[in-house]
């Protein structure tokens, strides 16, 4: 690994760290010199899936200088409200769960928004996902309690958006009807 090139090894790391951030996270661990090196390319690809590791994320994100915080696929998801832990009341109680995580993930939205390629969001919250600009957007995905219909609106903020897949579990029509009984 002496001899070999800082750019080959990088090369490699980008391509190894894909799996939601594991790998990135024990590269750093490995030495300084690899540390440095992977630190380029750690965060290439993040996997979120629950309020606590968007708290630690925002955290570690807003620790890092902005150039170091290139994110190139994020995945955010959160516990799923069809558990039958949230019992007759669960999409009620759901809601009140998304609020402060939803605020969290779109918090962390905008602080990666120039440089994310990929965005998986389920069972996330996003009362509008385009208040900021998604340069390098492709492609996106989100699967929401509620999707309002002005959702895209700004969607023009991501021009190389070129899959977009959203669903919801009500129509944005039926939701307020429910939620009001």
């Amino acid at each position: 690994m002496d001899r070999c090139p800082t750019e080959l090894i990088l090369r490699i790391f980008a391509m190894a760290c894909t799996d939601g951030g594991q790998t990135g996270c024990a590269l750093s661990l490995v030495s300084k010199y690899v540390h440095d090196v992977a630190d380029r390319v750690r965060l290439n690809s993040i996997a979120l899936h629950s309020q606590f590791q968007l708290e630690t994320f925002h955290a570690f994100l807003i620790q890092r200088k902005p150039e170091k915080r290139i994110v190139r696929h994020l995945f955010i998801t959160l516990q799923t409200y069809s558990d039958p832990l949230w019992g007759d009341d669960g999409w009620e109680r759901a809601l009140k769960f998304y609020d402060p995580a939803s605020d969290l993930a779109i918090t962390i939205l905008s602080l990666l928004a120039p440089f994310i390629r990929n965005l998986t969001a389920i069972c996330v919250n996003l009362p509008n996902l385009f208040p900021f600009s998604f340069p390098e957007l492709r492609e996106i995905r989100v699967h929401s309690i509620e999707v309002p219909p002005d959702f895209l609106s700004g969607a023009q903020t991501a021009p190389k958006a070129g899959r977009i897949a959203i669903s919801s579990d009500l129509p944005s029509s039926l939701s307020a009807q429910y939620l009001a009984k």
